[in-house]
């Protein structure tokens, strides 16, 4: 299963990059600590394409929906990552955001299985006890829409997982 992750810019990111010479300093926010696998990786390479532009870039951490609703009212000009299909999922809430189609990483969902399976899709998942060791908002979701009973533990050894 593959969701891509693209950029999420605010209006306010549009409408200062229109007037390019205005912008000095632009501030993205993101779901996930800084020194975590995705924003390691887009953090370098927007600071990088921003200081070829002279503007200069920075990165803060908020807690997810933190982070949505200060891109959202404009207190931070836009998120590091989120869902391609962002908008869909979230069913529209946050109108001032719009998608930028740049796409600078993409992430790959795993099953692992200790007996021979195969996955496809979340459809493929039913009859099965399914334990998650972390995830995100969307992982849950489609467990508790294709698992039976929607039950799972997080942060546990694979050994001991049980879920739906």
């Amino acid at each position: 299963m593959k969701t891509l992750v693209n950029f999420l810019f605010t209006m306010f990111f549009i409408i200062q990059t229109s007037m390019a010479g205005t912008v000095k300093e632009l501030t993205f926010s993101g779901g996930a600590p800084l020194d975590e696998y995705q924003p390691s990786i887009i953090v370098p390479i927007l600071t990088e394409a921003f200081k070829r532009n002279g503007i200069r870039f920075n990165a803060e951490y908020r807690p997810s929906l933190r982070s949505l609703m200060m891109s959202n009212s404009g207190e931070s000009d836009g998120e590091l990552h989120r869902v391609y299909n962002f908008h869909k999922v979230s069913g529209g809430k946050y109108s001032n955001l719009i998608r930028i189609e740049s796409k600078l990483l993409s992430v790959w969902l795993v099953a692992f299985a200790s007996k021979d399976i195969e996955v496809e899709t979340w459809n493929d998942l039913k009859g099965y006890k399914v334990g998650i060791i972390g995830g995100g908002r969307m992982l849950k979701k489609n467990l508790i829409l294709y698992c039976h009973q929607s039950r799972y533990l997080l942060q546990l050894p694979i050994k001991r997982l049980s879920g739906c």
